[in-house]
């Protein structure tokens, strides 16, 4: 068999081959796009659900809920009964990524983010009934812990050592 043959019998073989591995290559790159497009669009879902989550715990500071300066509620008492309202709608996209993130910290940070402003609220209505200490302290926690998760789902910058 004379040299040019044997290319041409290589070109034969290879041919289909290369084919076959260039659809592969493609398939695969195309179900990375949609894996890394669906998991962006988790990520902003759960942004914006941290957002409604952020506008909520502003409003739940305790000072302003005891002082009467959140002007939408006629009394301390009702903001505490309208907070608790918009918690109970406000903690579902924490309670999703609690069920469903792969980090243990972001669903550790998501169910105690939520809890933490619960408990805000309640000892907030019990200090309006029985005078105490309002719960700065926790009130302190649950934003550190909001501010936290919100660090860890949020889109990574690219730049210098990261590639995305």
């Amino acid at each position: 068999m004379s040299a040019s043959e044997v290319i041409a019998l290589v070109a034969v073989v290879l041919s289909p081959v290369s084919a076959l591995a260039g659809v592969w290559l493609s398939a695969r790159l195309s179900e990375r796009g949609r894996h890394e497009a669906q998991q962006e669009h988790v990520r902003q879902e759960a942004m914006t659900g941290l957002g409604t989550f952020a506008a909520l715990a502003v409003d739940a500071n305790p000072t302003l809920v005891a002082t009467g300066q959140l002007k939408e509620y006629s009394s301390p008492r009702d903001a505490v009964k309208g907070l608790y309202e918009r918690w109970l709608t406000a903690r579902e996209p924490l309670m999703l990524l609690w069920v469903s993130h792969p980090s243990a910290e972001v669903r550790d940070l998501a169910f105690s983010t939520q809890a933490q402003l619960e408990m805000v609220l309640r000892r907030t209505e019990e200090t309006l009934e029985r005078p105490a200490e309002l719960p700065r302290a926790s009130y302190d926690r649950a934003l550190a812990d909001m501010t936290a998760l919100g660090q860890l789902i949020s889109p990574k910058p690219v730049g210098r050592g990261n590639t995305g």
